[in-house]
């Protein structure tokens, strides 16, 4: 009687997730329009055939580690399953900013769970990969011819390579090429910068042009009655200028007459919650904002540009159509007179929305315009400021198909329009700016070079070149709306990357530049080595005046929380004492 032959198991699942991956690659090409989704599954593929060829193949011609193997084989099909799995369905995001998993880190993963994982992002690759187990074993089907199988794993391995000529989509891959790269540029003199800083005050002085912070709040004459900043996302200046130079009707050429052009002004954080404070707080964070902001939320207490306003009788609105989730990355949250979020997403038909994941929950900007000019009418003296959310996924402009700086005339243009229309032109400053610009490339200087314009109707055209940052647009705008002139005397600036990796750097007036990643101790630079090692030294030093920062600030509330809280506990004591003492007195 012949033998039954025995079942290959793990090339059977192999083969099934290459497949199923290709359906699935299938799927959000045609949702997407993306080629980069095909151009994934070959790297993907790659992986699983690897993960046979090593674990199953090689070792099955050693008896004593054919079962060692087979365990490694599936710890590594099912993490591989999964990330394949996962990513794809987060590939757009990837494309913006892309994680190195390496630098996971616990407070990254708690990070992912809260804002971007829901229950069908677990449940959908979990019961995929049990689905694929399951009809690997119920269901054979013969995987004999060996000629076939070899073929197509060297076509699709083939096709793998070319995929490596561009930034890596798999995560996996792109993160043990880049470990490779950081690797062999690391240099060992640079220290890896403390993440518990010791608090110290001795280099303030040092480190003044990265706090700029009123001291204590003035009294000005503001010429305008309402200041509307419009915060573009994720908008370098090259980009803005390249889009709006050659578009007649773009809101910088339409408006030129009246428009005051800042050339060289900087962010100093990739991240929107870090950048937006750091505007409107005159202080630089030295810490990636989407990680953990127990070092740095202690900034949102301190004086600010909302505080100027307020103490001018300004009614104050913070305005974003992203969901309720924006609120926990609110600068300055106790100081606005209104703060709007979208609270219904899908309930606004007539606006374009994601849904994706929650941190990316929002309407298209043009959801809240209403909101905007009707606290403009309510109110005679006005700041606002609106954090926009165009851009900031690819798939913004795959929803709309609007360009993304057409997108933004579009909407500044209909900001005059109906300010106009209102009779409320000629009496409002309008402030365009960028909260950041591209957060994929953090050691590529062009991304922290942001546009910033004034417009309004008593504003004659004219171009700055002072090299700026979000530290000076306090001054910048005191100069705005009193006239009293700002002259910026500063050759550098401080930066922090995106969040996915800790690359902190320097950018100077002269065109010098440094980055360094701290994980690894790689600078990326156009200057010497003894000037890294300084700036190495000073970015830690300026942690630590951070740090005495924050120790101060949060000291300073607490005291202030005691005092209250005794001052009133006595005073009623007190006045219960007397009233007492009066009663038996009468009695």
């Amino acid at each position: 009687m012949r033998n039954k032959p025995k079942i290959n198991y793990p090339l059977r699942l192999t083969v099934i997730a290459i497949l199923a991956l290709f359906i699935l690659k299938i799927f959000f090409f045609c949702s997407n329009r993306n080629i980069l989704y095909l151009v994934s599954f070959f790297q993907d593929s790659f992986l699983l055939i690897v993960n046979y060829f090593l674990f199953i193949y090689c070792l099955n011609k050693n008896p004593k580690l054919v079962f060692v193997g087979k365990i490694v084989f599936f710890t590594f099909f099912m993490i591989l399953g999964a990330v394949s799995f996962v990513y794809t369905i987060y590939l757009q995001d990837l494309l913006t900013l892309p994680i190195n998993m390496f630098s996971i880190t616990l407070s990254h993963l708690t990070f992912f769970l809260k804002y971007f994982l829901d229950l069908k992002v677990v449940l959908v690759p979990t019961i995929g990969i049990g689905l694929m187990l399951i009809f690997a074993r119920l269901f054979p089907f013969k995987l004999n011819n060996k000629k076939v199988l070899t073929i197509t794993a060297i076509i699709l391995s083939l096709l793998f390579i070319p995929t490596l000529l561009r930034p890596s989509l798999n995560p996996l891959i792109s993160s043990i090429l880049e470990q490779y790269v950081l690797s062999i540029k690391t240099n060992h003199q640079i220290i890896k910068i403390d993440d518990q800083p010791a608090a110290d005050n001795e280099k303030a002085d040092q480190f003044r042009f990265l706090n700029k912070e009123f001291d204590s709040i003035p009294q000005i004459n503001i010429k305008y009655d309402r200041i509307i900043i419009l915060v573009m996302e994720s908008i370098n200046y090259d980009y803005f200028i390249n889009e709006s130079v050659p578009d007649s009707n773009s809101f910088l050429n339409k408006y030129k007459k009246n428009i005051s052009l800042y050339k060289n002004y900087h962010t100093l954080n990739l991240d929107s919650y870090s950048s937006i404070m750091a505007m409107l707080n005159s202080v630089f964070v030295p810490y990636q904002a989407y990680v953990d902001d127990t070092k740095f939320s202690f900034i949102n207490y301190r004086n600010n540009v909302l505080r100027l306003f307020n103490n001018e009788e300004y009614k104050t609105l913070f305005l974003t159509s992203y969901g309720e989730q924006q609120s926990r990355f609110l600068p300055d949250i106790n100081d606005w007179t209104q703060k709007t979020f979208m609270d219904s997403i899908s309930g606004n038909p007539n606006f374009a929305s994601i849904t994706s994941n929650k941190i990316e929950n929002a309407c298209e900007d043009l959801a809240v315009f209403r909101d905007m000019m009707n606290f403009l009418r309510n109110n005679d003296k006005a700041f606002i400021l609106q954090e926009m959310v165009y851009g900031h996924t690819v798939a913004w402009k795959q929803k709309t198909g609007i360009a993304t700086m057409d997108y933004y005339n579009q909407y500044f243009q209909k900001t005059i329009d109906e300010l106009k229309r209102n009779n409320l032109l000629d009496s409002t400053l309008i402030i365009v700016v960028s909260d950041h610009g591209p957060r994929n490339e953090p050691y590529n200087t062009a991304n922290y070079h942001i546009p910033l314009l004034f417009f309004s109707t008593d504003i004659k055209n004219n171009e700055n070149d002072e090299f700026l940052s979000h530290i000076d647009f306090k001054d910048v705008l005191i100069e705005a709306i009193t006239g009293i002139d700002f002259i910026p005397l500063e050759n550098a600036l401080y930066t922090v990357g995106n969040s996915g990796e800790f690359i902190y750097g320097t950018i100077k007036k002269d065109g010098k530049y440094i980055f360094i990643n701290n994980r690894m101790g790689t600078p990326q630079t156009n200057s010497s080595t003894e000037e890294v090692l300084s700036f190495n030294k000073n970015f830690n030093d300026y942690r630590n005046y951070f740090e005495y920062l924050r120790v101060t600030t949060e000291t300073d509330k607490l005291l202030k929380r005691k005092m209250f809280n005794f001052d009133m506990e006595q005073f009623k004591t007190d006045l219960n004492k007397q009233a007492d003492r009066a009663l038996d007195w009468f009695k």
